[in-house]
């Protein structure tokens, strides 16, 4: 049905309520009753056919994995929260869309997450956030489209802080735990905006991955080639997803092969004193 079903909601234990008025096709489930949970607030619009969509596609990517929540959220609020130009975000394991977000932002969110939840505890996942961080710092492109890493770090992490502030009172008071977790939310945050916009599209990126670090690139290909493999096509959805996948597979391929296999070989040994290092340890913030 394309009515709106809608709920009223409280805040609770001191909370401010994020939601006075939601729809409850809008976000998933399990969070009715605690939609105060939610970092962003669920619309109260009717859903669209791309909003629709966008869910079918996430349940079918995600499939026999980690599963994640969804909300559908309104046009501009990732941008009044984050400062990211962005239709889409992960956030403790829900994804946010914008109501007017193209079906296409929602996927590349949702590969993103499964991705990082892939490299968690390996060595490979410190290694790939720093390949990250060095692509947004050195390449001038990157730095010109997605903005200054260390700026947007900073603005990102002050509306964390506003909203720790809105949520629980004065930051001051916030732990060093809570500190180390806004900074990690902030870092997670501000790598899959990059990694979701470049690593499963962009050409550039996939090849400047291949010809620095083989071990993460494998990695990254190998996680790629397995969900294709798995991928069942039962529905046009399922169809749009798969090619999604295929296309990221095929530009990985590309990649080994130019890297590896033809003329353009490169070395993966890099000069460690030459190499410089981007350690997220090393930042400090002022409460």
């Amino acid at each position: 049905t394309n009515s709106a079903q809608n709920i009223k909601t409280t805040s609770k234990g001191g909370k401010k309520g994020l939601a006075s008025v939601s729809n409850k096709e809008a976000y998933s489930p399990r969070f009715f009753g605690t939609e105060d949970s939610l970092l962003i607030k669920p619309t109260s619009k009717k859903l669209t056919t791309s909003n629709r969509d966008a869910v079918l596609r996430i349940n079918k990517l995600n499939k026999g994995y980690n599963r994640v929540g969804f909300a559908i959220v309104d046009d501009g609020s990732i941008k009044k929260l984050t400062g990211q130009d962005a239709k889409a975000i992960e956030h403790k394991g829900v994804i946010y869309i914008e109501h007017g977000a193209d079906v296409e932002s929602s996927q590349k969110v949702l590969a993103t997450h499964e991705l990082n939840h892939t490299l968690e505890g390996t060595k490979q996942k410190a290694k790939f956030d720093e390949f990250v961080i060095k692509s947004l710092l050195e390449n001038e492109t990157l730095a010109k489209r997605f903005g200054d890493y260390n700026s947007k770090f900073m603005e990102t992490f002050n509306r964390y802080r506003q909203v720790f502030t809105e949520k629980y009172g004065d930051v001051s008071k916030a732990s060093s735990e809570d500190i180390a977790m806004m900074m990690q939310e902030t870092d997670n945050e501000v790598i899959s905006q990059y990694v979701s916009e470049t690593m499963f599209t962009d050409e550039a990126t996939i090849e400047r991955l291949a010809s620095t670090d083989e071990s993460i690139f494998k990695k990254v290909y190998n996680w790629i080639k397995s969900k294709v493999e798995r991928f069942k096509i039962k529905s046009a959805e399922d169809r749009q997803v798969y090619d999604f996948l295929h296309k990221a597979e095929s530009l990985y391929k590309k990649a080994l092969e130019n890297s590896v296999g033809g003329t353009n070989s490169v070395r993966y040994s890099i000069d460690k004193k030459e190499e410089k290092s981007y350690s997220k340890s090393t930042r400090k913030v002022v409460k």
